[in-house]
């Protein structure tokens, strides 16, 4: 961008969707789809639009959709597709930039939601960097502050910003812009730039990488692993041909119980959901303490090996 970009930072990372869905509403009044990418924030703002009247276009991110279909889908006004269930799915080279193209051309605003992948989780600042692609809006929070205080944030393209410089834009909250919160996030982000824990993160992942796919080819119950940087996912199986999950969607099952008990009688604390658990390790973690982790995962997997058909 020739300009720096403005931000507008909201009390927490909830206000996003509300924040986003009052600029497009206001900004964009001349633009008749917003497009939208699988994440919880973007959903909601699609939803919140739609319900205001507004055409949405929401999408499955590409590895739901073979063939390039979805970005021909997208190119489509007012369609719609599911969003994805499953998580960390990383785009491939090329899928973004199609997007940003399909924006351009049909005059959409691009919205990058960075609430969980931003702030060095993926090995850059901002996921949406790995395609070096610019989008018009940014959603920002939880890493923002390293979660110590809430925060969220919504960056957005000079020219939008612009449009509001002679009328109001009513987008605060009563804790929007905390100083407190935002002495946090300067903070922060002053020890990830001193630290250098995006480039940490980067090479930690390609670590974190191969210990997902040794874990892949060792267990069965594993049915698929993702990762970029150090943003990861397991997803568990008991069927690797029908690809049956260890759980119900929006459920869970003894054996997932039975791991999120052991990972937390080992120490390990991670976020297990549904058929699947993160990997989602501090950005100033070692190699060893990778090692350490990945070695009670590697265990603890016993559990769901026994139920795999």
């Amino acid at each position: 961008m020739a300009s720096r970009p403005a931000i507008v930072v909201t009390g927490g990372p909830d206000v996003g969707p509300q924040m986003l869905a009052e600029l497009q509403n206001r900004y964009a009044t001349d633009y008749d789809l917003l497009l939208c990418d699988n994440a919880a924030q973007a959903r909601l703002t699609g939803l919140q639009l739609a319900k205001d009247g507004v055409p949405v276009a929401m999408f499955a991110t590409a590895p739901e959709l073979p063939d390039g279909d979805g970005l021909a889908l997208l190119g489509e006004a007012h369609t719609y597709l599911p969003s994805a269930k499953r998580l960390c799915l990383v785009p491939p080279d090329g899928y973004m930039q199609g997007v940003r193209a399909l924006c351009d051309k049909y005059g959409i605003l691009m919205i990058a939601d960075e609430v969980m992948s931003g702030f060095g989780r993926t090995g850059k600042w901002f996921a949406i960097e790995h395609w070096g692609v610019v989008p018009d809006l940014l959603t920002m929070a939880k890493g923002l502050t390293s979660a110590y205080v809430q925060l969220g944030a919504v960056g957005m393209r000079q020219q939008i910003a612009d449009s509001f410089r002679d009328k109001p834009f009513p987008g605060g909250l009563t804790y929007s812009s905390h100083p407190v919160a935002c002495a946090a996030a300067v903070a922060t982000i002053d020890v990830m730039k001193q630290d250098g824990l995006v480039d940490r993160a980067a090479r930690t992942g390609k670590l974190m990488s191969s210990l997902l796919a040794d874990l892949a080819a060792r267990h069965p119950s594993v049915g698929a692993v993702r990762s970029i940087g150090l943003f990861g996912v397991v997803e568990l199986v008991r069927n690797r041909e029908t690809k049956e999950p260890m759980a119900p969607f929006n459920g869970t099952s003894q054996e997932m119980a039975a791991l999120g008990k052991f990972f937390r009688d080992e120490g390990l604390f991670t976020f297990v959901r549904w058929n699947y658990f993160f990997t989602n390790p501090p950005l100033t973690i070692t190699d060893a303490e990778l090692r350490e982790g990945f070695a009670i995962i590697d265990r603890a997997l016993a559990i769901a090996d026994r139920s795999v058909q």
